[in-house]
C-alpha cells in the first residue's frame, strides 16, 4: 500500500515537481487506506490509483515544465535564429557586400 503511494508520488514529483508529487503520494495513501477500511470500495480505489498511475506515466512527459537550463538554451537559440534571419534579409536586399 505505501509502496504504491510512494511510487506514484515519485512519478508525480519527477514530472510535475516536489509539491504536486507530495500531494499525489498523500492522496494515494488516503485512497488506499480507505480501501483497507471499506473493502466494498477496494476495487474502485485500486482502479482509480491504477488509472492515475497510467495517466502520469503516459501524459507526464507532456506536462513536464522545462528546466531553467532548457529555457535559457531555447532563448539563446531563438536569439541566434533571429540574428541569422536579420542578416539574411539584409544580404538579400543589398547583396552580400552591401552594394545595391
Amino acid at each position: 500500500m505505501l509502496v504504491a503511494a510512494l511510487g506514484i508520488g515519485l512519478l508525480a514529483a519527477y514530472f510535475l515537481g516536489l509539491r504536486p508529487g507530495a500531494y499525489a503520494a498523500l492522496a494515494t495513501a488516503v485512497v488506499l487506506i480507505g480501501a483497507q477500511l471499506f473493502p466494498g470500495l477496494a476495487m474502485a480505489a485500486y482502479l482509480i490509483v491504477g488509472a492515475g498511475a497510467f495517466g502520469l506515466f503516459t501524459f507526464g512527459p507532456r506536462l513536464r515544465k522545462p528546466t531553467p537550463l532548457e529555457t535559457r538554451a531555447s532563448r539563446a537559440l531563438a536569439g541566434a535564429r533571429g540574428l541569422a534571419g536579420r542578416l539574411a534579409r539584409r544580404w538579400s536586399a543589398k547583396g552580400p557586400r552591401g552594394s545595391a
